[in-house]
């Protein structure tokens, strides 16, 4: 388990929660922010906002049903009590925005 959860950490910032901002001191470009946030890049074009923000909802889906899965006999240790910690650290430190809400929705959507 601990490996697919840091795999998720990896691939999508949202899991940790973790907020990265724009500065163009940070930044060479806007390309790089959105690759450091987990943006794909194919040929050397950045996706589109909505494959990014569907790929998110799907790694957030995963997330919130591997929090809240209690397999017989053996405990969650990534289980109901992280995700309730995940969720107050998310709502008291990432900024409201397209991202983050569509990070919200899917994680609570689970059921």
């Amino acid at each position: 388990m601990d490996i697919l959860i840091a795999e998720l950490n990896r691939v999508c910032i949202y899991t940790v929660p973790k907020n990265i901002s724009y500065s163009e001191e940070e930044f060479k470009s806007k390309g790089d922010y959105f690759k450091a946030i987990g943006y794909k890049e194919e040929n050397g074009k950045i996706e589109s906002i909505d494959d990014y923000t569907e790929r998110l909802s799907h790694y957030m889906k995963l997330y919130g049903a591997l929090v809240q899965t209690e397999v017989g006999g053996f405990q969650n240790l990534h289980g109901l009590k992280e995700g309730w910690a995940w969720l107050a650290r998310f709502l008291n430190t990432l900024p409201a925005n397209i991202l983050t809400a569509t990070a919200l929705d899917s994680f609570l959507e689970v059921r």
